[in-house]
């Protein structure tokens, strides 16, 4: 940084002058760190309201909980894949509903 008074041309970091003692304007920050912090922070609340979108809205709550899996949500015909064991399978089974 050069020396306003005196034109000495001193070290960018230097608060005062080194041959004439005055103090030397401060030298201009960069705005690349505030930018780059503000830019996560939107990428970062984008990207969690798309996954809380795709994630938690989008679930069917009737199936979310097994627990509570009843006999007329698994009714019908089902097909049956054994992948790569050697058991034989019947290619598919039947579930009727129960009628009380």
């Amino acid at each position: 940084m050069r020396c306003p008074t005196c034109g000495y041309t001193n070290l960018p970091k230097e608060m005062y002058c080194k041959q004439c003692g005055m103090s030397l304007p401060k030298a201009p920050r960069s705005k690349l760190p505030l930018v780059i912090i503000i830019s996560f922070l939107i990428f970062t609340a984008i990207g969690t309201g798309v996954a809380y979108y795709f994630g938690v809205l989008n679930n069917d709550p009737k199936y979310v909980s097994y627990d509570k899996l009843e006999l007329n949500d698994i009714a019908g015909r089902w097909k049956l894949d054994d992948g790569e064991m050697t058991t034989k399978l019947p290619r598919s089974i039947t579930i009727k509903k129960r009628s009380l």
